[in-house]
């Protein structure tokens, strides 16, 4: 049963419009209905498709609180040799009800199951009337009502990105406003099925093609699995000939203008495509920005141009690949980023924490001189503290602490071989006075300090280099290390 709150017909208005079949109601009579909608039907032949349902179909109606029902018979028609009369159960009766329609079909051919759900979703995806106001109620035995509205279709999608036409038309010639074109495209998160993605068309409402790419070659581009759409295109409802096909579901395209429409679809449909790869990309990077705590652009810019250049690719690769999901993004640059962190020669050289310490923020800055400055102060005072030196000079400092015999030994804790013997005083001693020249070295290398002009020419004419500075700080790294196992001879 379909039942309507609408306008009703009057037993005249059955006669002469609803019973008669290639009635041009648009020539005939007001193409707008009592509440300001123009009519979606043509010439009737849509009430024919209720027989490939039913065989009997009972049409109750009221209008102006006079009520009319008849019954129609499809083996009685198809068996008459003469004008088919539908059989009149009620004639003009006064009744106290509103205005509205109700239709029952008997004699069901089609008795299967259904899926309440998906003839919404069906529904929904049928019309497209754009009245709040309007809305159509499923009912189903056993099954919770479920309503229909304007909006039910964007239920069953989860948009990311959207075009609005005619405000996003990009053709030159504004051919949206110019044909009165209205609605939007969509893009989703996530691919849609092949009875969601699609560009569906409406006329006054109705569908006229499904969903559709309108000759686009989908296979070449993973976008198109994206997009969705609604769109009005009511101007093609005003040519003489109807241009949709008999199953009303597709456009014929052999008018001219629906080839200038088709092209301009195919058209948005290109840009759009383009755009969103954009805004994608976009999108995925501030979602991994935010959820990883990767900043892409500050990680990948603090490698030296030819790294960077490699782990740039890499990225693109795998941000712009739109096959790809976010999880498996989001785990290749975590593992990406483990492998290549932030100034990556600077980590890779696994430095002493000290020496991390105090040169990481003038090496960031690119000074490298300085970075490797700050260190060698930094051990010369760890090794005076531990040393208990009251040296000024700080290669007296060095020669004091270190060397065969001096105030700290720095194999003391590796006296012996794993076999249990003890390494050869010619081993040990060697180790002892090599920590004494690295050191005396390393701190004369960087014992005076400098004039501003003399280390921007050091950087400059590549004679103190970024390698030279991170050698150095390895060197220093090696130094703390053995202080750290030094004791007091």
């Amino acid at each position: 049963m379909i039942t309507d709150d609408g306008c009703g017909m009057t037993f005249d208005e059955l006669n002469d419009s609803f019973l008669k079949i290639g009635r041009n109601r648009r020539k005939h009579s007001n193409d707008i209905t009592p509440n300001g909608r123009k009519v979606t039907g043509r010439k009737g032949l849509g009430k024919l498709a209720i027989f490939g349902v039913a065989n009997e179909i009972e049409v109750q109606t009221v209008k102006n609180n006079l009520k009319n029902v008849f019954v129609m018979n499809l083996k009685d028609i198809l068996n008459t040799d003469k004008e088919y009369l539908p059989q009149i159960l009620i004639y003009n009766q006064n009744v106290d009800a509103l205005n509205g329609t109700t239709i029952i079909l008997r004699d069901i051919q089609r008795k299967s199951a259904f899926d309440i759900e998906n003839l919404k979703e069906s529904i929904s995806k049928r019309f497209n009337f754009t009245d709040p106001n309007f809305y159509i109620e499923l009912q189903k035995n056993g099954v919770e009502p479920q309503k229909i509205t304007s909006t039910t279709k964007w239920e069953y999608i989860e948009p990311q990105f959207q075009w609005e036409f005619p405000k996003d038309d990009v053709s030159e010639d504004n051919y949206a406003i110019n044909k009165g074109i209205t609605g939007k495209i969509i893009s989703t998160e996530k691919p849609l099925g092949e009875h969601q993605n699609g560009i569906f068309l409406y006329a006054r409402g109705k569908l006229v093609n499904s969903n559709d790419f309108f000759g686009l070659k989908t296979t070449t581009s993973f976008a198109y699995n994206y997009f969705t759409g609604f769109i009005n295109v009511d101007f093609i409802d005003d040519f003489e000939k109807d241009m949709v096909t008999t199953n009303r579901d597709g456009l014929t395209w052999e008018n001219e203008e629906l080839d200038s429409l088709r092209q301009w679809l195919q058209s948005q449909l290109f840009n759009i495509a383009r755009e969103w790869r954009l805004k994608r990309e976009e999108s995925k990077t501030k979602e991994i920005n935010e959820t990883t705590g990767i900043n892409l652009n500050n990680w990948v810019n603090t490698m030296p141009t030819k790294l960077r250049t490699e782990v740039n690719s890499l990225v693109n690769i795998i941000i712009k690949d739109e096959d790809i999901d976010e999880t498996k993004t989001k785990s290749f640059l975590k593992g990406l980023k483990n492998i290549v962190p932030e100034y990556p020669y600077f980590h890779w050289r696994n430095l002493h924490p000290k020496i991390r310490e105090v040169s990481a923020e003038y090496y960031e800055r690119g000074d490298y001189y300085h970075a490797f400055l700050e260190a060698a102060k930094s051990y010369k005072n760890a090794v005076k503290d531990k040393s208990k030196s009251t040296e000024i000079n700080d290669y007296k400092i060095m020669t004091n602490s270190f060397g065969s015999g001096k105030k700290l030994k720095v194999t003391s804790k590796y006296k012996y071989r794993p076999n249990g013997q003890s390494f050869s005083d010619d081993t040990l001693n060697g180790i002892e006075d090599a920590q004494m020249f690295l050191s005396q070295g390393i701190v004369k290398g960087g014992r005076n300090i400098l004039s501003h002009e003399e280390i921007s020419d050091l950087k400059i004419s590549g004679l103190f280099t970024e390698k030279n500075c991170l050698d150095m700080l390895s060197i220093l790294s090696h130094l703390y290390e053995r202080l750290d196992d030094a004791e007091i001879n």
